[in-house]
């Protein structure tokens, strides 16, 4: 009988431990000196268990025959995950109209891009014919866009944006939009003529109005709080599925319950908004601002409020790539549907394509104006290069040699290839156990009294 090598002991209290599965997603709250059982097992594989004690722990994957049965347990959720990716029918693309925008926020991380490269009515419908191309080659039957920028919704714009939804229209292509919301009311009719076609609106709102319109302000440094605010109203008035998403730092995170309070005041009743936060990321070390932190700087100003303050259980942790899978195993209740984090993002783990104005292809969206991470071209046709391509593709847990063993590496999915390709050290790992051992740490009350109940 072997432990495996997949189980994460974490001690919560005197009295309890958690045991976590990083592989199958399994999660159990036990008595320590169950806990204690499983921990010496690995040093004396004599070390008795009852009868049910071995057929529980043996149905959770804790415990295993021999290291032939794990790896048998391994390849099938694999497999699971593999089945799951080739049964995705859509392609992912993002469509830049422009990489011009009408803001300066002060964590921009297209602060160094071209700002002048745009589509034209000239040439988009080219860059339509080269999605319908790369959906034929990777035999997707269906197109889902992200319309990306710069800001996609400039209103100079117009004119290619409806192309834009005139062709997706006609093509059933599905449209999710990601914009400051400055220039919503600009585009609320277009919009609404193409409501069918339009899945969400992604709009970003930093925190309150003092601390956004410090963040994220207009060329001429004028605030824009209340033109977004308004604008937001407007979407959820006409139907729109809006997701509000925050970016945050260490420069607003101490505000976030007074924020979550009144997203909860203003449009709490609304049932087609979600709302999500995001970590400011500096990858490619362009942001020079001392307030980025890492995933695991921000899981206590997170939850040390989250007991008590029920707005802010009101925003999803998607964009945090390691603290999302974290509480997702352990919150979630329906454990079949989590897998392990193969891949960190759509970088390296989707058909994932970013169509820009200035020619290239990218995988991710932090690198679009950079030359040298352009995947492939447009004009004068279309053409990927499979090499580069497969840099970021084959970014995964089972091929980064220090993942391949690692207990965590199911939790984070082998860490950010962006930030990989611009360290100098080969090691760029986001460490996962201390992001998982803060949350664990946070939230030990709630979790013995979620599972020993």
């Amino acid at each position: 009988m072997i432990v495996s090598k997949h189980l994460i002991n974490y001690q919560l209290s005197d009295t309890h431990h958690i045991l976590i599965n990083s592989l199958s997603g399994a999660v159990d709250v036990v008595e320590k000196d169950l806990a204690d059982k499983l921990h010496n097992c690995e040093r004396d594989p004599q070390v008795l268990f009852t009868q049910q004690e071995l057929t529980v722990f043996q149905e959770r994957g804790y415990l295993f025959d021999n290291t032939a049965e794990e790896k048998k347990a391994k390849d099938r959720i694999m497999q699971m995950i593999w089945k799951t990716m080739e049964e995705d029918e859509y392609i992912n693309i993002a469509l830049c109209p422009t990489l011009s925008c009408n803001f300066s926020c002060n964590y921009c991380f297209e602060k160094n891009v071209k700002k002048t490269d745009s589509f034209t009515l000239a040439n988009i419908g080219h860059a339509f014919s080269c999605i319908a191309e790369l959906k034929k080659i990777k035999n997707k039957k269906y197109v889902r866009i992200d319309l990306f920028g710069g800001e996609p919704l400039m209103p100079h714009m117009m004119p290619i944006n409806e192309y834009i939804f005139k062709k997706s229209g006609s093509e059933e292509y599905k449209i999710s939009i990601l914009t400051n919301g400055y220039n919503i009311d600009t585009y609320l009719n277009l919009l609404n003529q193409n409501k069918s076609t339009v899945e969400s609106i992604q709009v970003t709102l930093d925190g309150i109005a003092d601390i956004h319109d410090r963040r994220r302000y207009t060329k001429n440094e004028t605030g824009t709080f209340s033109k977004i605010t308004d604008n937001v109203d407007r979407l959820l008035l006409n139907g729109f599925k809006v997701i509000i998403r925050t970016n945050i730092d260490f420069d607003n995170i101490s505000k976030l319950e007074e924020y979550a309070e009144y997203i909860q005041k203003r449009w709490g009743n609304y049932t087609n908004l979600r709302c999500g936060i995001a970590p400011v990321t500096n990858y490619r070390g362009q942001n020079e601002k001392a307030t980025v932190g890492k995933e695991c700087d921000y899981v206590e100003p997170i939850f040390k409020s989250f007991d008590h303050c029920h707005a802010l259980h009101k925003f999803n942790l998607g964009f945090f790539r390691i603290l999302s899978h974290v509480v997702n195993i352990i919150e979630n209740d329906e454990k079949e549907n989590i897998l392990p984090r193969y891949y960190f993002c759509q970088a390296t783990g989707m058909e994932y394509y970013i169509i820009s104005p200035d020619n290239n292809i990218y995988c991710c969206p932090e690198v679009i104006g950079v030359e040298k991470y352009s995947v492939g071209k447009l004009f004068p046709k279309l053409h990927l290069d499979e090499h580069k391509l497969a840099s970021w593709r084959q970014r995964n847990i089972l091929n980064i040699p220090e993942c391949k063993d690692c207990l965590y590496g199911p939790l984070c999915g082998g860490g950010c290839s962006l930030q990989h390709f611009e360290s100098s050290s080969a090691n760029s790992c986001p460490n996962p156990q201390n992001t998982l051992f803060k949350y664990l740490e946070m939230r030990k009350d709630h979790i013995i009294k979620k599972y020993t109940v």
